[in-house]
């Protein structure tokens, strides 16, 4: 099995996320919002454009700071 950090990521923008549905990505922008559940998050990419991305887990490193 290949570890995913081992696989090419390819750069995406808001414009193009969606077409890479469950395959690993390089979002390049700014984190501007987490959900109190460390599960959902919201980044901005260049262009000023929102991308809303919801995990099955939460991140670990924000909930053990709660």
């Amino acid at each position: 099995m290949v570890d995913i950090m081992e696989l090419s990521k390819l750069h995406v923008n808001d414009s193009t996320l969606a077409q890479f549905i469950d395959r690993p990505v390089c979002f390049v922008g700014r984190l501007e919002k987490i959900h109190l559940t460390g599960k959902m998050f919201i980044l901005s990419d260049g262009e000023g454009k929102n991308g809303t991305i919801e995990l099955m887990e939460p991140i670990l490193a924000f909930t053990m700071k709660l």
